[in-house]
């Protein structure tokens, strides 16, 4: 999935796409720059594996960033 921002639906702002991560775990956020609208993926926290494979943590971050992307970009 291709993580192509639309503008803000409230302001029509430009938006940015971040992971925030911690030793376990990581979610996805989309944030408007304008009037600092969010979107949220949930947070997915990384198998004991992973904890050890950086391709798979990466692989667990990406999923966190396309899911908050695809909630930024559903309008509804």
């Amino acid at each position: 999935m291709s993580e192509e921002l639309k503008p803000c639906p409230f302001c029509g702002g430009k938006a940015d796409l971040s992971t925030h991560t911690t030793a376990s775990a990581c979610r996805g956020v989309v944030h408007c720059q304008e009037c600092g609208s969010q979107a949220v993926s949930s947070f997915r926290r990384y198998e004991r594996a992973a904890m050890r494979n950086k391709s798979e943590r990466w692989a667990v971050s990406s999923g966190a960033r396309e899911e908050a992307a695809a909630k930024w970009n559903r309008r509804v």
